[in-house]
């Protein structure tokens, strides 16, 4: 896995498949487990996550790094989780793998070394945070391509 965010009714997972399993299967078992050990402990039946499960094949660099954006801003930008507009940036919303991404933590549900990969080419965490939090302030001059592009 590169990127997840738990959010209240959903979540959001990056994962990079290490064999032709089918992905849509696993996290299918994984969400359906879960939502039967939630429902037995807190004594509730239905529905744990909204809606259905979507997948999207990622094909280059600047969609992986879009989608881990999208990922990680998703609490920030979501009235769920940010009513208030309490939440400034991705650091203040635990339920993600952001930490991870910028250097702040060894989150343990995260590929590091896949993760360096990533975070190498496209210039290192401070600038993966830069290009982050520009979307926020809407500051189209840190976008996707001088992220890339720039090295």
């Amino acid at each position: 896995m590169l990127a997840y965010c738990v959010m209240p009714n959903h979540f959001h997972l990056l994962i990079k498949p290490t064999e032709s399993a089918n992905l849509t299967q696993f996290v299918s078992d994984v969400t359906n487990s879960y939502t039967k050990y939630f429902n037995i402990k807190n004594g509730r039946v239905g529905r744990f996550v909204q809606g259905t499960f979507k997948s999207k094949e990622i094909a280059d660099e600047p969609s992986l790094l879009q989608v881990s954006r999208y990922i990680h801003l998703n609490p920030i930008l979501s009235p769920k989780t940010n009513p208030k507009s309490r939440l400034k940036k991705p650091d203040d919303y635990p339920y993600s793998s952001y930490a991870a991404w910028v250097g702040k933590s060894q989150d343990s549900l995260v590929d590091h070394e896949e993760l360096k990969l990533w975070l190498k080419s496209s210039g290192g965490a401070e600038k993966y945070s830069r290009f982050v939090e520009a979307k926020i302030n809407n500051n189209p001059a840190l976008g996707i391509e001088n992220l890339v592009l720039e090295n």
